[in-house]
């Protein structure tokens, strides 16, 4: 690893970014020809409806064994699962479901007329006992479009300040490097949300921004390494080689990335196989953005920040 040239293999490292990019916005392509939805977007950006529901059941459940916050997780879960078993005859197995601190139940699912809605209520309190309606909202394709759109937005102009803030703190060289590993980033994970079919809502757009901050984050601490190496080449006053810098800053970073990486998996990792269906999916997103943007940091910011030196 000594020797190991990074920089000098960026061609590899974008052709390996640029497969699974194609491959997922070539999926997306495809359902659109065929009239399908591009991505599998959740209540929240698509329509929907979300049911409030306070379980008598629950409640009872809560004040019997709510000093053993282990115990009524467990009994939580096996409550989420009978909502799941009732609602997967009507197609919506799939839906959000949670459990707020007040013991209310909160189900989000796809649209559904008045009608079927009233059948889903009457299967629940058939399954599960009495029911009491808290709250019934219905969230219609304009606001869906509104809050995509704010979405989309709201990742931009992360991306933008990230790349300001880079290039006041560093050079805009550096700034172009870090908004490289930034786009990257997002475009690969909403490639692998269509690949794996994930599910887009606000909780996958939250756990974007976080991943961004977190590369960014790793990218600062390679690109400070770099700008410091530089720095000593310039006061011994002899030439450099900016590929040989960068890779030896990013050697000399690995073992803290690699550090820091392998406690944030086995944290999330953790929280995939315990933490239950309903952090599932947020926590799958966090686990793979982790990777691509440790990846990003790594071996796209680098490479791109170099392309841009040379142009100065």
């Amino acid at each position: 690893m000594k020797h190991w040239k990074i920089i000098e293999k960026r061609n590899l490292w974008f052709a390996i970014s640029g497969l699974v990019i194609l491959l997922g916005f070539a999926m997306m392509g495809m359902r659109a020809v065929r009239s399908q939805p591009m991505l599998n977007l959740g209540s929240d950006f698509a329509g929907g409806n979300t049911m409030v529901l306070r379980f008598d059941w629950l409640n009872e459940k809560y004040k019997q064994i709510g000093h053993n916050p282990e115990a009524f997780q467990e009994e939580s879960g096996k409550f989420i699962g009978s909502i799941r078993d009732v609602l997967s005859p009507f197609g919506l197995e799939n839906s959000s479901i949670q459990i707020s601190n007040d013991q209310e139940v909160i189900i989000k699912t796809a649209k559904v007329t008045q009608d079927k809605s009233a059948h889903i209520r009457e299967a629940l309190t058939a399954r599960l006992g009495p029911i009491e309606v808290l709250e019934i909202d219905y969230i219609g394709p304009a606001m869906g479009a509104e809050l995509r759109n704010q979405s989309v937005m709201i990742i931009i102009m992360v991306s933008v300040a990230l790349m300001a803030y880079i290039s006041w703190r560093f050079e805009f060289c550096y700034g172009v490097g870090a908004l490289a590993a930034t786009l990257h980033d997002a475009l690969l994970m909403i490639s692998l949300a269509s690949i794996f079919h994930i599910e887009v809502d606000t909780a996958f757009v939250a756990a974007l921004l976080t991943i961004l901050g977190y590369s960014i984050n790793d990218t600062i601490v390679i690109f400070d390494r770099v700008r410091d190496n530089i720095s000593k080449a310039r006061t011994a006053k002899h030439g450099f080689d900016l590929a040989t810098i960068l890779n030896i800053s990013i050697r000399e970073t690995l073992g803290r990335t690699i550090n820091t990486v392998a406690t944030v998996v086995i944290v999330l990792a953790a929280l995939l196989a315990f933490g239950g269906s309903t952090l599932r999916a947020f926590c799958a997103v966090l686990l793979m953005g982790t990777i691509a943007g440790t990846y990003s940091s790594i071996f796209i910011a680098g490479p791109v920040m170099a392309s841009a030196f040379k142009q100065k």
